[in-house]
Protein backbone atom coordinates (compact mmCIF):
# COMPACT_ATOMS: atom_id res chain seq x y z
CA UNK A 1 0.00 0.00 0.00
CA UNK A 2 0.99 3.10 -0.93
CA UNK A 3 0.84 6.26 1.73
CA UNK A 4 0.94 9.57 1.43
CA UNK A 5 3.96 11.95 2.05
CA UNK A 6 3.23 13.74 5.76
CA UNK A 7 2.54 16.86 4.04
CA UNK A 8 -0.53 15.06 2.22
CA UNK A 9 -1.13 13.49 5.28
CA UNK A 10 -1.34 16.49 6.89
CA UNK A 11 -3.49 18.19 4.85
CA UNK A 12 -5.89 14.85 4.57
CA UNK A 13 -6.43 15.22 8.49
CA UNK A 14 -7.39 18.61 8.45
CA UNK A 15 -8.93 18.82 5.54
CA UNK A 16 -11.14 14.89 6.76
CA UNK A 17 -12.00 16.57 10.01
CA UNK A 18 -13.57 20.02 8.95
CA UNK A 19 -16.26 18.03 6.97
CA UNK A 20 -16.28 15.01 9.48
CA UNK A 21 -17.30 16.60 12.17
CA UNK A 22 -20.84 17.64 10.71
CA UNK A 23 -20.74 14.83 8.22
CA UNK A 24 -20.72 12.26 11.10
CA UNK A 25 -23.79 13.72 12.88
CA UNK A 26 -25.81 13.28 9.86
CA UNK A 27 -24.33 9.61 9.14
CA UNK A 28 -25.68 8.87 12.80
CA UNK A 29 -28.77 10.71 12.06
CA UNK A 30 -29.62 8.57 9.07
CA UNK A 31 -28.40 5.11 10.57
CA UNK A 32 -31.80 4.30 12.27
CA UNK A 33 -34.29 5.28 8.97
CA UNK A 34 -35.78 1.95 8.37
CA UNK A 35 -33.09 -0.29 8.43
CA UNK A 36 -34.46 -2.37 11.22
CA UNK A 37 -32.22 -2.75 14.53
CA UNK A 38 -30.66 -6.45 13.66
CA UNK A 39 -29.36 -5.38 10.62
CA UNK A 40 -28.01 -2.17 11.83
CA UNK A 41 -26.28 -3.98 15.09
CA UNK A 42 -24.40 -6.67 12.89
CA UNK A 43 -23.10 -4.28 10.70
CA UNK A 44 -21.98 -1.88 14.17
CA UNK A 45 -19.69 -4.53 15.33
CA UNK A 46 -17.47 -5.36 12.36
CA UNK A 47 -17.00 -1.25 12.33
CA UNK A 48 -16.16 -1.41 15.66
CA UNK A 49 -13.57 -4.24 14.98
CA UNK A 50 -12.05 -2.38 11.52
CA UNK A 51 -11.68 0.98 13.60
CA UNK A 52 -10.04 -0.93 16.37
CA UNK A 53 -7.49 -2.52 14.13
CA UNK A 54 -6.44 0.61 12.07
CA UNK A 55 -6.03 2.18 15.27
CA UNK A 56 -3.58 -0.75 16.75
CA UNK A 57 -1.84 -0.41 13.07
CA UNK A 58 -1.33 3.50 13.82
CA UNK A 59 -0.03 2.41 17.37
CA UNK A 60 2.42 -0.42 15.87
CA UNK A 61 3.69 2.06 12.93
CA UNK A 62 4.06 4.83 15.50
CA UNK A 63 6.28 2.49 18.11
CA UNK A 64 8.16 1.58 15.05
CA UNK A 65 9.29 5.19 13.88
CA UNK A 66 7.03 5.00 10.96
CA UNK A 67 5.18 8.22 11.73
CA UNK A 68 3.18 9.25 8.14
CA UNK A 69 1.96 5.78 8.53
CA UNK A 70 0.30 6.05 12.34
CA UNK A 71 -1.21 9.18 11.04
CA UNK A 72 -2.60 7.56 8.42
CA UNK A 73 -4.00 4.65 9.75
CA UNK A 74 -5.56 6.91 12.56
CA UNK A 75 -6.91 9.41 9.90
CA UNK A 76 -9.04 6.40 8.46
CA UNK A 77 -10.06 5.16 11.83
CA UNK A 78 -11.46 8.32 12.86
CA UNK A 79 -13.31 8.76 8.51
CA UNK A 80 -15.23 5.47 10.25
CA UNK A 81 -16.15 7.07 13.62
CA UNK A 82 -15.90 11.15 13.77
CA UNK A 83 -12.73 13.00 15.45
CA UNK A 84 -11.72 10.88 18.60
CA UNK A 85 -9.87 12.95 21.43
CA UNK A 86 -7.63 10.20 22.56
CA UNK A 87 -6.62 9.52 18.41
CA UNK A 88 -6.50 12.68 17.82
CA UNK A 89 -4.14 13.25 20.86
CA UNK A 90 -1.82 10.74 19.26
CA UNK A 91 -1.56 12.37 16.07
CA UNK A 92 -1.11 15.98 18.10
CA UNK A 93 1.71 14.32 19.59
CA UNK A 94 3.82 12.65 16.54
CA UNK A 95 3.59 16.00 15.19
CA UNK A 96 4.47 18.00 18.41
CA UNK A 97 7.74 15.15 18.15
CA UNK A 98 8.89 15.73 14.76
CA UNK A 99 8.66 19.50 15.38
CA UNK A 100 5.58 20.27 13.46
CA UNK A 101 4.24 22.50 16.01
CA UNK A 102 1.18 24.30 14.48
CA UNK A 103 -0.29 20.53 12.91
CA UNK A 104 0.10 19.40 16.57
CA UNK A 105 -1.91 22.41 17.73
CA UNK A 106 -4.25 22.13 15.92
CA UNK A 107 -4.82 18.62 16.40
CA UNK A 108 -4.64 18.41 20.16
CA UNK A 109 -7.36 21.76 19.59
CA UNK A 110 -9.94 19.03 17.94
CA UNK A 111 -9.06 16.44 20.39
CA UNK A 112 -9.86 18.75 23.19
CA UNK A 113 -13.09 19.65 21.24
CA UNK A 114 -13.87 16.70 20.83
CA UNK A 115 -13.62 15.67 24.39
CA UNK A 116 -13.41 18.93 26.95
CA UNK A 117 -13.38 16.72 30.01
CA UNK A 118 -10.09 15.00 28.89
CA UNK A 119 -7.68 17.26 31.45
CA UNK A 120 -4.30 16.06 30.40
CA UNK A 121 -5.21 17.11 26.44
CA UNK A 122 -5.81 20.59 27.80
CA UNK A 123 -2.77 20.89 29.47
CA UNK A 124 -0.66 19.58 26.32
CA UNK A 125 -2.38 22.48 23.88
CA UNK A 126 -1.73 24.72 27.01
CA UNK A 127 1.98 24.03 26.99
CA UNK A 128 2.08 24.36 22.82
CA UNK A 129 0.24 27.77 23.34
CA UNK A 130 2.95 28.86 25.93
CA UNK A 131 6.05 27.28 23.07
CA UNK A 132 4.18 29.30 20.42
CA UNK A 133 3.72 32.22 22.78
CA UNK A 134 0.23 32.40 22.72
CA UNK A 135 -0.13 33.24 26.26
CA UNK A 136 -3.20 34.45 26.88
CA UNK A 137 -4.75 31.15 25.17
CA UNK A 138 -2.71 29.09 27.89
CA UNK A 139 -3.71 31.28 30.39
CA UNK A 140 -7.28 30.20 29.66
CA UNK A 141 -6.98 27.19 28.65
CA UNK A 142 -5.02 26.40 32.63
CA UNK A 143 -7.79 29.23 34.12
CA UNK A 144 -10.47 25.78 33.01
CA UNK A 145 -8.11 22.88 34.10
CA UNK A 146 -7.90 24.66 37.23
CA UNK A 147 -12.09 25.11 37.42
CA UNK A 148 -11.87 21.11 37.52
CA UNK A 149 -9.27 20.33 39.58
CA UNK A 150 -6.91 22.69 41.93
CA UNK A 151 -4.29 20.61 42.30
CA UNK A 152 -2.54 19.77 38.79
CA UNK A 153 1.05 19.80 38.86
CA UNK A 154 1.04 20.57 35.37
CA UNK A 155 -1.40 23.46 35.19
CA UNK A 156 -0.37 25.06 38.24
CA UNK A 157 3.25 25.51 37.04
CA UNK A 158 1.65 26.24 33.28
CA UNK A 159 -0.11 29.37 34.71
CA UNK A 160 3.29 29.97 36.50
CA UNK A 161 4.98 30.86 33.03
CA UNK A 162 1.61 32.41 31.70
CA UNK A 163 2.62 35.26 34.66
CA UNK A 164 5.98 35.20 34.12
CA UNK A 165 5.59 35.74 30.59
CA UNK A 166 3.61 38.65 31.36
CA UNK A 167 6.41 39.58 34.36
CA UNK A 168 4.14 39.38 37.05
CA UNK A 169 7.06 37.55 38.85
CA UNK A 170 5.05 37.73 42.28
CA UNK A 171 2.32 35.74 40.80
CA UNK A 172 4.23 33.25 39.22
CA UNK A 173 6.24 32.57 42.41
CA UNK A 174 3.21 31.83 43.95
CA UNK A 175 2.04 29.74 41.02
CA UNK A 176 5.19 27.86 41.18
CA UNK A 177 4.78 27.33 45.04
CA UNK A 178 1.82 25.88 44.60
CA UNK A 179 3.12 23.63 42.33
CA UNK A 180 5.50 22.39 44.09
CA UNK A 181 3.19 21.39 46.63
CA UNK A 182 0.94 19.23 44.15
CA UNK A 183 1.56 15.59 43.46
CA UNK A 184 3.80 14.79 40.45
CA UNK A 185 5.39 18.07 39.80
CA UNK A 186 8.30 18.28 37.68
CA UNK A 187 10.53 19.47 40.31
CA UNK A 188 13.56 20.46 38.10
CA UNK A 189 11.34 22.12 35.46
CA UNK A 190 9.05 24.19 37.96
CA UNK A 191 12.14 25.30 40.66
CA UNK A 192 14.21 25.96 37.28
CA UNK A 193 11.07 28.36 36.07
CA UNK A 194 11.11 29.88 39.78
CA UNK A 195 14.39 30.36 40.18
CA UNK A 196 14.55 32.46 36.89
CA UNK A 197 11.04 34.35 38.50
CA UNK A 198 13.98 35.10 41.25
CA UNK A 199 16.47 36.35 38.85
CA UNK A 200 13.91 38.34 37.26
CA UNK A 201 12.83 40.47 40.63
CA UNK A 202 16.47 40.58 41.16
CA UNK A 203 16.35 38.16 44.17
CA UNK A 204 19.97 36.34 43.43
CA UNK A 205 20.16 34.39 46.95
CA UNK A 206 17.01 32.76 46.34
CA UNK A 207 16.99 32.03 42.63
CA UNK A 208 20.95 30.62 42.68
CA UNK A 209 19.18 28.11 45.70
CA UNK A 210 16.19 27.15 43.39
CA UNK A 211 18.64 27.09 40.16
CA UNK A 212 21.10 24.83 42.16
CA UNK A 213 18.27 22.39 43.67
CA UNK A 214 17.17 22.33 40.17
CA UNK A 215 20.26 21.00 38.84
CA UNK A 216 20.54 18.33 41.78
CA UNK A 217 17.61 16.89 40.17
CA UNK A 218 18.20 17.36 36.47
CA UNK A 219 20.73 19.11 34.34
CA UNK A 220 18.31 21.06 31.87
CA UNK A 221 20.04 23.43 29.78
CA UNK A 222 17.56 26.50 30.25
CA UNK A 223 18.52 25.88 34.50
CA UNK A 224 22.38 26.28 33.62
CA UNK A 225 21.81 29.41 31.11
CA UNK A 226 19.65 31.07 33.72
CA UNK A 227 22.93 29.82 36.32
CA UNK A 228 25.30 31.60 33.94
CA UNK A 229 22.94 34.85 33.82
CA UNK A 230 22.66 34.97 37.60
CA UNK A 231 27.00 34.80 37.86
CA UNK A 232 27.09 37.24 34.92
CA UNK A 233 25.11 39.98 37.09
CA UNK A 234 26.68 39.03 40.49
CA UNK A 235 30.57 40.08 37.84
CA UNK A 236 31.51 36.58 38.25
CA UNK A 237 32.07 36.61 34.46
CA UNK A 238 34.63 33.42 34.60
CA UNK A 239 31.84 31.26 36.83
CA UNK A 240 29.16 32.00 34.40
CA UNK A 241 31.74 30.64 31.32
CA UNK A 242 32.30 27.48 33.03
CA UNK A 243 28.33 27.09 33.57
CA UNK A 244 27.22 27.47 30.06
CA UNK A 245 30.57 26.03 28.56
CA UNK A 246 28.79 22.39 29.91
CA UNK A 247 25.97 22.65 27.74
CA UNK A 248 27.22 24.40 24.55
CA UNK A 249 31.13 25.22 22.87
CA UNK A 250 33.01 28.03 23.62
CA UNK A 251 32.44 30.11 20.37
CA UNK A 252 28.09 29.83 21.66
CA UNK A 253 29.38 30.40 25.12
CA UNK A 254 31.43 33.58 24.47
CA UNK A 255 28.29 34.72 22.03
CA UNK A 256 25.68 34.08 25.27
CA UNK A 257 27.84 36.49 27.68
CA UNK A 258 28.13 39.27 25.07
CA UNK A 259 24.05 38.99 24.78
CA UNK A 260 23.51 39.06 28.47
CA UNK A 261 25.88 41.95 28.60
CA UNK A 262 24.70 43.65 25.93
CA UNK A 263 21.14 43.64 27.72
CA UNK A 264 22.92 44.91 31.10
CA UNK A 265 23.92 47.76 28.84
CA UNK A 266 27.81 46.61 29.65
CA UNK A 267 28.60 47.64 25.89
CA UNK A 268 32.40 47.44 26.18
CA UNK A 269 32.12 43.93 28.14
CA UNK A 270 29.76 43.31 25.48
CA UNK A 271 31.73 43.77 22.23
CA UNK A 272 35.10 41.84 24.05
CA UNK A 273 32.92 38.75 24.48
CA UNK A 274 31.23 39.12 20.66
CA UNK A 275 35.29 39.19 19.36
CA UNK A 276 35.87 36.62 21.55
CA UNK A 277 33.00 34.19 19.52
CA UNK A 278 34.43 35.33 16.34
CA UNK A 279 37.65 34.15 17.25
CA UNK A 280 36.70 30.98 18.38
CA UNK A 281 34.63 29.26 15.71
CA UNK A 282 33.29 30.73 12.29
CA UNK A 283 30.15 28.94 12.62
CA UNK A 284 28.72 31.74 14.87
CA UNK A 285 30.41 34.11 12.90
CA UNK A 286 27.36 35.94 11.58
CA UNK A 287 25.16 36.48 14.81
CA UNK A 288 28.61 37.45 17.29
CA UNK A 289 29.20 39.80 13.99
CA UNK A 290 25.93 41.19 14.17
CA UNK A 291 26.08 41.50 17.76
CA UNK A 292 29.20 43.07 17.08
CA UNK A 293 27.52 45.54 15.63
CA UNK A 294 24.84 46.10 17.36
CA UNK A 295 27.52 46.33 20.91
CA UNK A 296 29.32 49.39 19.06
CA UNK A 297 26.49 51.01 17.64
CA UNK A 298 25.06 51.04 21.54
CA UNK A 299 28.49 52.25 22.70
CA UNK A 300 28.97 55.05 20.20
CA UNK A 301 25.62 56.52 21.29
CA UNK A 302 26.47 56.53 24.45
CA UNK A 303 29.61 58.25 24.03
CA UNK A 304 27.44 61.50 22.19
Amino acid sequence: MLLPTNTAVAALWLAAFAAQVGGFASTTANAGTGRGTEASASAAAPDAQAVAALVQRGDAAWQAGQLDRAVYFYVSSMQKTGPVAATLAKIGAIEEGRNNGALAEKAFEMARSADPSDLRIAERLGNLYLQHGKIDAAGLIYAAVMTADLQRARTLAGMGQVYLARTDYAQAVRFFDRALQAPGADLAAVLTHRGCAMLRMNDLVRAEADLRAALAVSRRRDTIRYLGELQLRRGDNAAAFESLITVMDAAQAYNEIGTLLLREKEYRDAREYFSRALTASPIWYEDAQNNLALANERLRGDQH
